[in-house]
C-alpha cells in the first residue's frame, strides 16, 4: 500500500483546487503553489567522515552540497542545513531513501530520521516573489544576496522556516522592483505543517498588492 495512503494536504480545508489556475498574467506579481507532501529523511553526519560521505555520494549518485546550498540528481534533492546536517528529498519512497541510506552508512557514526510527515512545502514565484518575502523575514533577498541552489533557515513572519531558491529568472537585475511580468525568482518555502495555514495565509494577505495567482 502506498506510504501515502493516508496523507491529506495541510491546506486542504482551504479549498485550493477551486481558486488555482494554469499560470500567472502579466499583472499578477506573485504565485504561489502547494507542492505534494515532502518525502524527507534528515541525515546528520560529521563531514569529516569522508569515507561515509564518499560511500552515501555512491550510493544515492548525488553529490552532497555545501553548507548553505542544495544539489539535486536521480530523483532527489538534497539540502545542506548546518555543519553535520542535511535533509534529502526524494520524488520516491522516503521508506526506501532511509534503508538506502543507512546501508550506506553502516558501520558509521551517523543518524537518518524520516521526517516528511511533519513538513509542508510551498512554492513562491514571480517578478515580486523576493519583495513578497522581504515583508516576512529578515534575510537579504537581494539576487546578489540569494542564489539560485542556496538554502537558508530564518523565519517567515512567526514560523520557522527554511528557504531554497530554485531558479531565478530575473537575470539577477537588483533594481527590478514593480511592474516586471518575467518569470521572476521560484521559491520552495517548507515549514511546519502545523503552521501551513498560518503560512499559507499570511502569504496570500501580503501578496495582494502584488496581484495574486493560486497555482495548480
Amino acid at each position: 500500500m502506498p506510504e501515502d495512503y493516508l496523507r491529506q494536504s495541510a491546506l486542504a480545508s482551504l479549498g485550493l483546487a477551486a481558486k488555482a489556475v494554469a499560470r500567472r498574467t502579466s499583472e499578477q506579481g506573485v504565485a504561489l503553489r502547494e507542492l505534494p507532501p515532502p518525502a524527507l529523511v534528515n541525515l546528520r553526519l560529521a563531514p569529516d567522515e569522508t569515507a561515509l560521505v564518499e560511500a552515501l555520494k555512491v550510493a544515492l549518485d548525488l553529490e552532497l552540497p555545501a553548507l548553505g546550498r542544495s544539489s539535486q540528481g536521480n530523483g532527489l534533492v538534497a539540502y545542506r542545513l548546518g555543519p553535520d546536517e542535511w535533509w534529502i528529498r526524494t520524488a520516491g519512497s522516503a521508506d526506501d531513501l532511509a534503508v538506502r541510506t543507512r546501508r550506506a552508512l553502516t558501520g558509521g557514526h551517523a543518524a537518518v530520521t524520516e521526517i516528511g510527515e511533519g513538513w509542508t512545502q510551498i512554492e513562491v514565484s514571480g517578478p515580486q516573489s523576493r519583495a513578497l518575502l522581504a515583508k516576512a523575514c529578515p534575510l537579504d533577498f537581494h539576487p546578489r544576496a540569494f542564489t539560485a541552489g542556496e538554502v537558508k533557515q530564518s523565519l517567515l513572519s512567526k514560523a520557522d522556516a527554511v528557504y531554497r531558491l530554485i531558479s531565478d529568472e530575473d537575470g539577477g537585475n537588483g533594481d527590478r522592483d514593480t511592474g516586471d511580468s518575467g518569470a521572476g525568482a521560484c521559491f520552495e518555502i517548507t515549514v511546519r505543517r502545523s503552521f501551513a495555514d498560518y503560512t499559507w495565509r499570511w502569504l496570500t494577505d501580503a501578496a495582494g498588492e502584488y496581484g495574486l495567482a493560486v497555482l495548480i
